[in-house]
């Protein structure tokens, strides 16, 4: 058996998380966070997390299915052969291995799993089909857009649909104290420790962004960058509405 986790996100950034990975972790328990902004560090850090076999983070989804799954072999080692039964026979087998000889339980992450092409959905139940369907050896996190919830919803994806065992939907923050949470806690991340914008500027930001984080995190970096040669050390509403109309 696969488990499975669907992140619809409305042009969200999800990190990929850390901390170890086992039989009993829950995928829910370990989903990444609303984010904006961020430092070089944050980046390095999650790329670090991301490598591994037992924690593989995937984003180039836009090709077809073989080439999906030679990343897969790619990122566990193994060698890429051009036949499709031979790669999946191999990765099979290396699965396997990591499961039942070093305890790992690898967490497949596919990042923009909207563009997957179809064929690709309709073979992940056979791929992770071990031992009559009776072993859970491997993760997947399918991370993406909306569309993608709708598109396993598809009677050819039934196989699949019923094998998903977590599905969790990102929505626009758009409760002000929400909002307020989301930007504090992602300039306290980027180690700002100057309150830069009262309540009116947050709530500008959050009527401008629609309280989608990736759009709040570009007003704010547009407010800063023209802050910068005005010499402010925070960010007033005139500035704020600078960035947003340099953004339309």
């Amino acid at each position: 058996m696969v488990s499975a986790i669907i992140v619809a996100s409305n042009d969200l950034r999800v990190n990929a998380p850390g901390g170890r990975t086992g039989k009993h972790d829950s995928p829910a328990d370990t989903t990444g966070q609303h984010q904006i902004g961020g430092d070089q560090d944050d980046h390095s850090k999650s790329r670090k997390r991301a490598s591994g076999p037992n924690l593989i983070y995937q984003a180039e989804t836009d090709f077809g299915r073989l080439d999906i799954h030679r990343g897969l072999a790619r990122a566990l080692g193994v060698e890429r052969g051009y036949r499709r039964a031979q790669l999946w026979h191999d990765l099979r087998e290396r699965i396997l291995q990591l499961v039942d000889g070093r305890r790992l339980v690898p967490v497949w992450i596919i990042y923009e799993a909207q563009n997957l092409p179809p064929e690709f959905f309709r073979d992940l139940p056979a791929f992770f089909n071990f031992a009559f369907d009776t072993r859970d050896v491997m993760a997947v996190w399918l991370i993406g857009h909306p569309t993608l919830a709708q598109t396993l919803e598809r009677a050819p994806y039934a196989a699949l649909a019923g094998r998903i065992q977590v599905r969790v939907q990102f929505k626009p923050v758009l409760e002000r104290e929400r909002f307020a949470q989301l930007i504090q806690h992602s300039l306290k991340n980027a180690a700002c420790t100057t309150t830069l914008l009262g309540d009116s500027g947050l709530e500008i930001c959050s009527q401008a962004s629609k309280g989608l984080p990736r759009h709040a995190g570009r007003i704010l970096r547009t407010a800063m960058r023209l802050a910068v040669p005005r010499g402010l050390n925070h960010l007033p509403n005139d500035l704020l509405q600078l960035a947003i109309e340099e953004l339309r």
